[in-house]
């Protein structure tokens, strides 16, 4: 069963006065919206990538590219050893959130510690 609905063609959607304009998916990444001029329709601009400031995920020498990552066939909700936050990944082998592995300097696959 898939997770995500096929995406709305732009085509179709419709806009409300004042509303912000409508773009297409973008990947993941930081969205932000401008208000228009005089409190009219604004922009939303989006940034590719982490949020600035955000930690980089942690890989050990057995995860460090991506090849070596084994991933699922599906998405998946897993739960941070450390913190119990539950996110979701296609990675088959997940102990930590990208925090917890930056705060504890462990590898975010197998949490073991290394230098990394």
């Amino acid at each position: 069963q898939p997770l995500a609905q096929p995406a709305t063609p732009l085509s179709s959607i419709k806009t409300v006065p004042g509303a912000a304009k409508a773009v297409p998916a973008t990947p993941i990444g930081s969205i932000s919206t401008a208000p228009g001029a005089g409190g009219g329709a604004g922009t939303i601009q989006v940034s590719a990538g982490p949020p600035a400031g955000a930690p980089a995920p942690r890989h050990c020498s057995r995860h460090d590219e991506t090849g070596k990552r084994t991933k699922s066939t599906v998405i998946r909700n897993v739960q941070c050893r450390a913190c119990k936050l539950t996110f979701g990944t296609a990675y088959a082998e997940v102990v930590y959130c990208v925090s917890c592995s930056d705060k504890y300097q462990a590898c975010m696959n197998c949490g073991v510690q290394e230098p990394l």
